[in-house]
């Protein structure tokens, strides 16, 4: 049997390894997410079937059947200015992503990203317009960004 340690690197250590990731590069990466071991066994009874990969693929088909009915492409295919004609940001997520863009010092790259992602998620929600919530869950999903801000005090 193994026992899960969980990962013993000090910050000094994580910060050298993740220093040799470019930036550039991951700026590219439009989705970054930490996954952590996962203890149950698919035949647990806290196994949740609310997520069916059937479900969710006939979900996205959907979406991106919306998104090219709505503007002829795909999200990730709009610059930022076609994405605030489609959907503006609420004046919360507004004041978030420019704090955001302030404290972590995010690249245009990065912006459009965030924007695009979050544009998508509030597709998925069927909002009209992007919320917090939704800037939030895009924010959340740049998960070596948030490593970089802790290790360096952004």
């Amino acid at each position: 049997t193994s026992q899960h340690t969980g990962c013993r690197c000090q910050d000094g250590r994580l910060k050298q390894y993740l220093d040799k990731l470019s930036g550039p590069l991951l700026d590219r990466i439009d989705i970054q997410v930490m996954v952590n071991e996962n203890n149950l066994s698919i035949l647990s009874k806290d196994t949740n079937d609310a997520y069916r990969s059937d479900d969710i693929r006939q979900r996205v088909l959907k979406l991106h059947e919306a998104q090219h009915d709505r503007q002829g492409c795909l999200n990730r295919h709009l610059n930022v200015a076609q994405i605030m004609a489609i959907k503006t940001l609420d004046n919360d997520a507004r004041k978030l992503f420019n704090k955001l863009i302030k404290n972590r010092k995010l690249s245009m790259r990065v912006q459009q990203k965030l924007l695009r992602l979050a544009q998508t998620i509030s597709d998925w929600h069927e909002t009209d317009s992007i919320h917090k919530q939704a800037l939030t869950e895009a924010v959340s999903y740049r998960a070596y960004d948030h490593i970089h801000a802790r290790l360096t005090g952004l």
